[in-house]
């Protein structure tokens, strides 16, 4: 656990924990499923990986059927769920966490703002007169799901508020992807289409202030939306990133009404005489429903999706698109501009611009580095936020869907900077951790 769990945590930590501890687990499978790709890619039975990643299958909906490769239907149509869950946390660190106060977000913001500028300076410093160049979005992603699970190696070493200091910055991070992918990775915009997608998003937003919130009709919506980006020239996933904000952060119901109802429930079950399974079963059963009413509906359905998308999509996604054929790279790959400004990108552009931007701020506005961290330590935290996995292959994927070459070598350079950025960053705060027991 990252955080102090049991009966002495806050009940407001709570949420925050369990994001966490999924967020970590979530790593350590992103991790597997890297590395069985990888070995699988460099086995006798390569072509059976590659035969299994050209594998189509077939959908079908009623009338409609649909035709499509494992990979589209894993990049395209199950990493909209895992945009969905972004949405749905952009929107309760905006109404309720710590991007919801201006104060408390700016220091994140401003961090998260030169970890995004630096990686892009120098990836366009290698690849400037090159094709590669179209990539600069790639090495600006923190995937916050490897990230934590290394700091979670290292706690112990780095205060607690760290933990949350590096998700904040990494939510600020993924909006500031989601809008790359959405401004610059795009096809042609058509604006009737488009059209309709801000009255599908208007009925997200409005339906669940008029009804209570029903799961169903965001599927609906997801699917909607989904289609009409696809149509209008926006990358489809983005449509779970839309119906996730417009999920609802507070509780439908006010607290006071709900704990009526849960006394007048809990007098109907001291009443029974003689017990009756069925009875009590259902009692207690709207007992769950009321102490669900007090739920903010963003709440629930996170809860619900977190471990899928950390335990099945994600992994999924790495599964297909992390492997690396070792034998068919050359040493001369390694000198390609699109490696070398991946990889320096996410190792050397994430500290130096996280670490950079944090301290500024931090004496500009007179606050002091979160939890009393040492310099040190934020450098090794700022260096950990440069493990880009998920996002980075995304938008490489996306940036070169035509050019497999560059793609491969963006992978390439995504893999050696986040083992840099780990290994950098994890020597950081050990050498911080002996020096502050050092001087005890």
């Amino acid at each position: 656990m990252v955080l102090d769990s049991g009966n002495r945590a806050p009940a407001i930590l709570r949420p925050i924990q369990r994001f966490l501890r999924i967020e970590a687990g979530g790593g350590g499978i992103l991790l597997v499923a890297a590395l069985v790709a990888t070995v699988w890619i460099n086995s006798p039975a390569a072509a059976n990986y590659q035969a299994l990643r050209a594998a189509f299958t077939t959908i079908r909906l009623w009338h409609f059927e649909f035709e499509l490769g494992l990979v589209h239907l894993v990049n395209d149509a199950l990493m909209t769920v895992f945009f969905f869950a972004v949405g749905m946390e952009i929107k309760r660190e905006l109404v309720r966490g710590e991007l919801s106060r201006p104060a408390r977000a700016m220091l994140p913001g401003i961090a998260a703002l030169g970890g995004m500028v630096a990686p892009v300076a120098i990836f366009l410093a290698f690849t400037w007169n090159e094709p590669a160049r179209t990539g600069w979005g790639i090495p600006m992603a923190t995937d916050i799901a490897f990230s934590l699970a290394i700091l979670s190696m290292m706690r112990g070493r780095v205060p607690q508020e760290m933990f949350v200091f590096l998700t904040a910055l990494a939510i600020v991070d993924d909006i500031g992807g989601i809008l790359v992918i959405a401004v610059f990775y795009g096809g042609g915009v058509e604006p009737l289409w488009l059209t309709a997608a801000g009255v599908v998003t208007a009925g997200l937003v409005v339906v669940p202030r008029v009804r209570k919130h029903v799961v169903l009709l965001d599927v609906i919506g997801v699917c909607a939306l989904w289609y009409v980006f696809e149509r209008g020239g926006v990358h489809p996933t983005l449509a779970g990133v839309v119906a996730g904000l417009a999920v609802p952060a507070r509780s439908p119901r006010v607290l006071p009404s709900v704990l009526d109802d849960l006394a007048r429930l809990a007098d109907a079950l001291r009443e029974h005489k003689s017990p009756d399974a069925e009875l009590e079963a259902a009692e207690l059963g709207a007992l769950e429903d009321k102490l669900e009413d007090v739920q903010a509906p963003v709440d629930i359905l996170l809860r619900r999706i977190h471990p899928w998308v950390g335990f099945l999509v994600l992994p999924l996604f790495a599964f297909l698109n992390a492997g690396i054929e070792l034998g068919a790279v050359p040493m001369s790959a390694l000198r390609a501009p699109v490696v070398l400004g991946t990889a320096f990108g996410l190792a050397l552009g994430k500290p130096i611009g996280i670490a950079g931007a944090t301290w500024l701020g931090a004496w500009i506005m007179r606050t002091g580095l979160p939890g009393r961290t040492s310099y040190v330590q934020l450098v090794g935290v700022a260096a950990i936020a440069g493990v880009g996995f998920t996002l980075a292959l995304f938008i490489a994927a996306i940036a070169y869907s035509n050019d497999p070459e560059l793609f491969a070598g963006a992978r390439l350079g995504i893999v050696l900077g986040s083992i840099a950025a780990a290994t950098i960053g994890s020597s950081f705060l050990l050498v911080s951790h002996r020096l502050g027991k050092a001087r005890m």
